[in-house]
């Protein structure tokens, strides 16, 4: 679920950081300020949803080894 959800921010964020790039093309503004801080946010999102999904492999293996043990007793 976690996991979904920080992919899900990833896309807002990414379709965010291009409505920004196509918006703001004719004005000349400097713009690097808004897109590092978009991928600053796109990078962090994909740290947790890295994290989780390791988390996740390793809560299930540790389920798996303990209903394992629960049938050996």
């Amino acid at each position: 679920m976690i996991k979904r959800c920080a992919i899900t921010i990833i896309a807002f964020i990414a379709a965010g950081i291009l409505s920004v790039v196509i918006l703001s093309a004719g004005t000349g503004e400097d713009i690097t300020g808004i897109i590092s801080l978009g991928f600053m946010l796109t990078f962090a999102s994909s740290v947790i949803a890295t994290f989780v999904g390791v988390l996740q492999k390793l809560v299930k293996v540790v389920v798996d080894i303990k209903s394992e043990n629960d049938l050996i007793v």
